[in-house]
């Protein structure tokens, strides 16, 4: 196989820098790089803050420094660059490569190592602008080239296209992490505003139904009714437990209270309970290896995924059996709802659906974990959250 040439040995070292990574490893290798291609005694990276324009040191040279030694070398050189000084913040801030064949000589170029005789520094640009600079200095005089100097401005231009990409990637991180603590702050103010919700219902209008049903079946003992009357108060008592019963399933699916009292398992397999006996469909419930003590984060959003999904089942899915796995696994609670009904393709999804299922997913995503959603026409839906596990201490 034939070697490969030198440009095409540098192409692929580049190639490197335009790989997610970090700011500083981006440095580090570009300063590798450099190593290998030139020689160098010393070497650093500038960038300018975007938001402030500020310099700051990115990276420098190892130097064969042990790691203490290193850092005391990286914090003083940093405080010069932060200070604006030296030849590698002047060609930042002027975007003008400069080419020092002696060091004393330079106007610029700050005493950082008195073993210093010569240097380059090349600007690094990126869609018009100047974001940075790159520096090599040497213990001998007149040590870079001409041709140093364009090698030197190609790295630094793809060290701008990857210090740029990597600033991208972490800006879509932190508001990818914003977004996120936003939705687990909203679903937590919705949690607690349903239990409220439920509390009141339950110790208000649920009480003061019981004592008026108490009251009518008191009047209807006590006193002598006109013909039919006996009937009507029998049905107002009956209307009367109707809408108790209402507002307690209300109650119940605003806020379980199973979820506080019984732990995540016991009321799952409480609501599969009440799902199979009110939609007439099959459900089966498995649960293994939950441990004790679940943080009401994970067990709420675990609890509304599987009630989301039967819920989907019963009136969209026209299915006849529903299984419902729960099982700890790898430091992650994971839920799985499958049934046997009709499937899905998503463009025929209805928006109520859709809808429901975004929700299932936010839910999720809010603590770090995720949904994956499988419709399959005439073969059934398979829903499974992964959501990461906390429990009490």
């Amino acid at each position: 196989m034939a070697s490969r040439s030198p440009l095409e040995s540098l192409h692929e070292a580049i190639a490197t820098f335009n790989r997610q990574l970090p700011l500083e490893k981006i440095g580090e290798q570009v300063l590798t790089l450099l190593d290998e291609r030139l020689g160098y005694k010393r070497g650093n990276i500038t960038l300018i803050d975007p938001e402030t324009g500020n310099t700051r040191l990115l990276a420098h040279a190892r130097m064969g420094l042990d790691d203490e030694s290193f850092r005391r070398e990286f914090a003083r050189v940093a405080r010069i660059i932060e200070a604006g000084e030296g030849t590698t913040c002047w060609v930042a801030r002027h975007g003008v490569p400069r080419r020092i064949g002696d060091a004393s000589t330079d106007p610029h170029y700050h005493p950082t190592d008195p073993a210093i005789r010569s240097g380059m520094a090349v600007p690094m640009e990126f869609a018009g602008r100047t974001i940075g600079a790159i520096n090599v200095e040497s213990d001998r005089p007149n040590a870079f080239s001409e041709e140093d100097e364009q090698l030197l401005s190609v790295i630094a231009t793809e060290t701008a296209y990857a210090v740029e990409n990597a600033r991208l990637h972490e800006s879509l991180r932190r508001h990818r992490d914003e977004l996120q603590a936003l939705a687990f702050r909203i679903i937590r103010l919705q949690e607690e505003e349903r239990s409220r919700i439920a509390q009141d219902l339950h110790d208000q209008l649920g009480q003061d139904l019981t004592v008026l049903g108490l009251k009518i079946g008191e009047i209807q003992e006590e006193f002598s009714s006109p013909p039919g009357l006996p009937e009507a108060m029998s049905n107002l008592l009956r209307d009367i437990g109707n809408i108790s019963d209402f507002i307690r399933n209300m109650s119940r699916n605003l806020r379980p209270p199973s979820l506080d009292l019984i732990g995540l398992d016991a009321a799952i397999a409480q609501h599969v309970q009440e799902f199979e006996k009110h939609a007439g469909i099959t459900t089966h419930f498995e649960s293994r290896d939950i441990p004790a003590g679940v943080q009401i984060e994970p067990s709420t959003a675990v609890f509304r995924i599987v009630q989301e999904a039967l819920t989907n089942a019963a009136r969209h899915a026209e299915a006849s059996r529903v299984d419902v796995s729960l099982e700890y696994s790898a430091d992650n609670l994971v839920v799985r709802v499958r049934d046997n009904g009709k499937g899905f393709r998503w463009h025929d999804l209805s928006p109520h659906v859709s809808m429901g299922l975004v929700g299932m997913r936010e839910r999720a995503r809010a603590l770090g974990g995720h949904v994956e959603i499988r419709g399959v026409p005439g073969e059934g839906t398979e829903i499974s959250a992964t959501v990461p596990l906390a429990v009490k201490k």
